[in-house]
């Protein structure tokens, strides 16, 4: 039989620190992800190539604003630091970039379902970022939200996966009172309460509420969604310990 899929996602702010890729958190993340592929086939979804590319040049004095050309100089350097981690584990991973494309794909033969069908039979961890630098940036957020959080969510519908952990540097979704809200209920009642919690998008589109509209997605699909600190572990978070759980349908 072969194993349930979980799909995990990083947030920017839990991989980039002072503008360049915190080695020490992603071999934390490395290493969680491989006890977790003990038990699941993981699908690693990444945001921080666009921040690691403004921040590294605007210390070299050559600042550029055009998110689509920050994409194409940080994504290789965003990649290759997770393929490090994950090589010091012996594992293996590898990229995967995605347009709206191929999300609105549905033909037999898909390729995205099949290039991450094929990775998990061979034990890849497969690195999946939006390819912002051939996206078209409307399509984009309508398709999939800011900041990779909806991004997760398709994946997790395509695959038909288990559950999606959306993990952030926050310790999961607060309600009005600032406490930790533990479980949301599979209906919109509840659904439209904790999205009032989450609050507005931040300037870039990102934020609490582009992680409560990707779980509610994946929830209102069959998928357990979670969103999370990145610094917890994944079985703590997935028995309710910690973070914030949206019940599957």
């Amino acid at each position: 039989m072969s194993k349930p899929i979980a799909v995990v996602k990083y947030g920017t702010s839990s991989i980039v620190t002072g503008g360049v890729i915190d080695k020490s958190k992603l071999e934390a993340y490395a290493q969680k992800v491989a006890k977790l592929s003990a038990e699941f086939s993981v699908i690693l979804v990444t945001s921080g190539s666009i921040a690691l590319a403004r921040e590294e040049l605007t210390a070299r004095g050559r600042p550029i604003e055009d998110e689509q050309i920050l994409a194409m100089i940080g994504s290789a350097g965003l990649v290759v630091a997770w393929q490090q981690v994950f090589a010091d584990l012996d594992m293996v991973a590898g990229q995967l970039l995605v347009t709206h494309r191929e999300i609105a794909d549905t033909t037999e033969h898909q390729s995205l379902k099949v290039a991450l069908t094929n990775s998990m039979q061979l034990g890849v961890i497969t690195v999946v970022n939006e390819n912002d630098a051939l996206s078209v940036k409307e399509l984009a957020k309508l398709a999939y939200g800011g900041d990779n959080d909806g991004l997760a969510s398709h994946i997790a519908k395509l695959m038909q996966a288990d559950v999606v952990l959306l993990l952030t540097d926050s310790y999961g979704l607060l309600d009005a009172s600032s406490s930790l809200v533990r479980k949301v209920a599979n209906n919109d009642k509840q659904h439209d309460q904790v999205k009032s919690w989450a609050g507005p998008y931040n300037e870039r589109g990102q934020g609490m509420l582009s992680k409560v509209e990707a779980a509610i997605d994946a929830a209102k699909n069959g998928i357990d969604a979670y969103i999370a600190g990145s610094g917890a572990d994944y079985k703590d978070v997935m028995s309710g310990k910690t973070g914030t759980h949206f019940l599957a349908a």
